[in-house]
């Protein structure tokens, strides 16, 4: 799952909260700015990811990027300064990025041949869930409890990172349904 796009609204957001500037280029710049870092960086946490998957395994990866992404929700909470939105933005980068292919890799490592392609192609529905429940919930909560909502989502996925495994799957359905590894 990305949360790029809800990501970016509650920078937005945060951004015309604690800049409070009367000039309308600086607040568009900083804006721009802060928009800007996370897909700049991001390509640099697809490149580190390769390397670090093949040492510590795609779903210690996954639990790795979510607790950095838990930091980054958790400092984009307590973000009193232009400096610690550009650091969230940059962490937050570098975990979509880390993230991206190892998700539909553990996805597919994890899912029986009848259920990967429908299992995968739930990203893209999940990113687009994900923008309009933050829509959605903007018009309910502040942006702060939006960063705490975001950060709970990711606490949830590292508690089910634990529960979903190959052996899970070989207990329930046997070995004959379980996906085998392919020789590269």
């Amino acid at each position: 799952m990305s949360w790029y796009g809800e990501y970016r609204k509650i920078i937005q957001i945060s951004l015309l909260y604690l800049l409070n500037v009367c000039w309308l280029t600086n607040l568009l710049f900083f804006s721009f700015l802060s928009a800007s870092l996370l897909p700049i960086v991001q390509p640099f946490g697809c490149f580190f990811g390769g390397f670090f998957q093949k040492y510590i395994g795609r779903r210690h990866g996954l639990t790795l990027m979510n607790i950095s992404t838990i930091i980054s929700w958790l400092i984009l909470y307590k973000a009193s300064t232009v400096e610690m939105l550009y650091l969230t933005s940059i962490l937050m980068g570098i975990s979509i990025g880390f993230t991206e292919a190892p998700l539909v890799m553990y996805v597919c490592e994890i899912a029986t041949p009848n259920l990967r392609g429908i299992l995968v192609s739930y990203a893209c529905c999940n990113y687009v869930f994900g923008n309009a429940l933050i829509y959605i919930l903007a018009s309910f909560m502040t942006w702060r409890t939006l960063c705490l909502y975001s950060a709970s989502i990711c606490i949830a996925t590292i508690f089910l990172l634990f529960f979903v495994s190959i052996l899970t799957l070989i207990a329930t359905y046997g070995n004959q349904h379980s996906p085998q590894p392919h020789a590269s």
